[in-house]
């Protein structure tokens, strides 16, 4: 865990290992439940020196996260008000289709009844 709380350590280790930007702090990593409990346990075992220091290298990614889920709750809510209007836009366009098939099959009534009209005059 020292290890992983020292930045300069941690940033060493990933590039004798050639890992290359992967010194983000590992409290980032941890989900939003959790990482108070770990935080406090940081405090508790390390101290309040290592909390704050281990607060401070994961702050921009915590924050991060928590507004990247507010984002995403953001775009979702819009998306989900996009489909309404497509639904309600579709409900509306097969309406007047159907009134367009009633439309034409009246048509087609009318020009059968016409057809069977001259068809029994000119029988006459």
């Amino acid at each position: 865990i020292l290890t992983q709380l020292d930045s300069k350590v941690r940033s060493e280790m990933c590039s004798l290992q050639g890992l290359v930007g992967h010194t983000k702090a590992p409290l980032t990593d941890l989900g939003p439940l959790l990482l108070p409990e770990v935080l406090e346990l940081v405090g508790e075992h390390h101290g309040l020196s290592k909390f704050y220091e281990s607060f401070r290298e994961a702050a921009s990614d915590i924050w991060t996260t928590i507004n990247r889920e507010a984002v995403l709750h953001q775009k979702r809510a819009e998306l989900a008000e996009e489909l309404d209007v497509l639904v309600a836009k579709r409900r509306e366009v097969e309406s007047q289709l159907k009134d367009v098939d009633i439309e034409i099959a009246s048509i087609g009534k009318q020009s059968h009844h016409a057809a069977c009209d001259g068809s029994h005059k000119s029988k006459r």
